[in-house]
């Protein structure tokens, strides 16, 4: 996130790190840096990023929350909407038998009665 702008930090809703990646939620957007070989940076590709850059298909969506697994994200919506992108051959991104979502967005189904908590 290049930028000049100096109280940018008081817009981030939310960052989270992965094993080589990470994301941030700041202001309408989500910023994305880092490895990625499964696409769980969020691009619609599988080059890495040296540099934060913006995710555009997510811009002004309302995202509230991101959490980064190891080749993997999740993405909270303001709607309640849970969407997955990243390697998910282990039902990582909340959908099971999908090898991986290269920058294409699953929405997680949510299931009553089939959570742990």
């Amino acid at each position: 996130m290049y930028t000049s702008e100096k109280n940018i930090l008081k817009n981030v809703r939310a960052i989270s790190c992965g094993s080589y990646h990470v994301l941030a939620a700041v202001g309408n957007y989500v910023y994305s840096t880092g490895l990625n070989n499964y696409g769980q940076l969020g691009h619609g590709h599988t080059n890495n990023m040296d540099y934060f850059q913006s995710i555009l298909s997510l811009k002004n969506i309302g995202i509230i929350d991101v959490q980064c697994g190891l080749h993997h994200t999740i993405v909270l919506t303001t709607k309640g909407k849970l969407l997955g992108f990243g390697r998910g051959d282990s039902g990582q991104v909340g959908v099971p038998d999908i090898a991986s979502v290269a920058g294409g967005f699953i929405d997680v189904p949510l299931i009553p009665g089939k959570f742990l908590f």
